[in-house]
């Protein structure tokens, strides 16, 4: 699969899908292989241009320092890589402009063993939640998970 230039981030090393949404799906399935502190934070990003007959992109990327203290602060995160997708440089250019649809960042916590993820809609809303080791999701309004949480991040 070619993917266009214009897609790419500009100081993001990224990987893409082939299948939409198969980064979550294989973290979720891995949960209950991860020992101590987990893996590295993953921020999955949907990017589309908005035609009809476009296919979406998914790609993903590993984080590590961002500040996951609240679900505010990562939506915000995600909100910035709306502005980091490289700019075609001609003006003139017939391509559509790439935009980031939607995205998912994803935090294991360590001390109780769930990973906790921040859907984000570009615009909409945001939603959090925890999915733990058999995979099934919860909503999360704890505030003692979101310290747990953000000592989890190794920011």
């Amino acid at each position: 699969m070619a993917i266009p230039p214009e897609v790419l981030y500009k100081d993001i090393p990224e990987l893409f899908e082939i299948d939409l949404g198969e980064a979550l799906t294989a973290r979720t399935e891995a949960l209950s292989t991860f020992r101590e502190l987990g893996p590295p934070d993953l921020c999955h990003v949907v990017k589309s241009t908005g035609r009809t007959g476009q296919r979406d992109l998914g790609s993903y990327h590993y984080v590590s320092g961002v500040d996951a203290s609240s679900s505010a602060s990562l939506a915000a995160y995600i909100n910035s890589l709306t502005y980091a997708i490289e700019e075609n440089s001609a003006w003139f250019s017939s391509t559509a402009k790439w935009k980031v649809r939607n995205g998912c960042y994803c935090c294991f916590n360590a001390f109780s063993r769930v990973d906790m993820r921040v859907d984000v809609k570009i615009p909409g809303g945001v939603n959090a939640y925890v999915i733990d080791l058999r995979g099934e999701r919860y909503a999360s309004s704890l505030q003692s998970a979101r310290t747990d949480w953000h000592a989890s991040s190794r920011t």
